[in-house]
């Protein structure tokens, strides 16, 4: 599930702009993306607090909390636009 919302993420965010911001390299940004490889916990927060959201939202089973994650990553996202 976590791999799903950050290639939500990394799709519309360039992967040099998320890297930086995460502290990570564009390699492993790109194997998140594309499931090569699946993200650690620290790797994780740093999505998390690069993109300034809670990281508990990615583990929600609710639908509304998801909902609320999309419209909010949809928002950072057009920021970058």
């Amino acid at each position: 599930m976590c791999n799903i919302v950050l290639t939500v993420i990394v799709i519309y965010i360039d992967l040099t702009i998320m890297s930086f911001k995460a502290g990570l390299s564009q390699n492993i940004v790109n194997y998140i993306e594309t499931e090569k490889r699946t993200p650690n916990l620290h790797t994780i927060l740093s999505i998390c607090k690069a993109l300034e959201i809670n990281p508990a939202i990615l583990f929600e089973s609710q639908n509304t909390e998801r909902h609320q994650a999309r419209e909010t990553i949809i928002e950072l996202v057009s920021k970058f636009l």
